[in-house]
């Protein structure tokens, strides 16, 4: 049986804009794109531009979302920065493109054992006392996992940073690292772009 190929992403924007109960007039209005410009991305005679499209979705309110296949499905890990509840590291990691887990005994560095390229990874923040949930604080792809040394480090291409995203449910994530999880609705709310 052929897989069914997904719809390429200008043929969703098309979608999104026959469904959002705008004319194409309207949205060129509210957006400032070029009506022309937009009814040819309309009717698949030229693209958009970088800012076109950011109106555009910004607008229609969209999202990207990550949607793997079956055999490509990602683990994905929440993690702590905070050594000693207050130094926060996240900044430095940041810039230096890694995360290290700063504990050297018990059972977290044998979870991160489990940690691997292509799994995605959040940093996260405690919202403090007398609040509940959990604050994501920025988003990334491991790129390689070090464990010669006597704390375990990834190396992280961060994705997006500075997030500050209210997540109300914590699923009792409190310690330096969670996971792995698989994809379902609550790690699609952490982990969306």
């Amino acid at each position: 049986m052929a897989k069914k190929r997904p719809k390429q992403l200008t043929d969703q924007l098309r979608q999104a804009i026959d469904e959002c109960g705008l004319s194409r007039y309207e949205i060129a209005k509210q957006t400032g794109i070029d009506e022309s410009a937009l009814a040819k991305f309309y009717n698949g005679h030229r693209g958009l531009s970088m800012e076109a499209m950011n109106a555009l979705g910004e607008l229609l309110e969209l999202r990207i979302t990550l949607h793997l296949g079956e055999n490509q499905m990602s683990k994905y890990w929440l993690v702590g920065a905070s050594w000693g509840g207050t130094e926060h590291q996240d900044k430095k990691w940041i810039e230096q493109g890694i995360w290290m887990l700063g504990w050297k005994k018990g059972h977290q560095p044998e979870k991160a054992a489990g940690m691997k390229p292509e799994h995605r990874i959040a940093i996260k923040r405690m919202k403090g006392k007398g609040q509940t949930g959990i604050r994501i604080m920025h988003l990334g792809i491991i790129k390689g996992v070090i464990f010669e040394t006597d704390r375990v480090i990834c190396t992280v291409n961060w994705v997006a940073t500075n997030l500050k995203r209210d997540i109300a449910e914590s699923r009792g994530c409190f310690q330096s690292i969670h996971g792995p999880f698989d994809h379902d609705e609550w790690i699609q709310e952490v982990f969306c772009l």
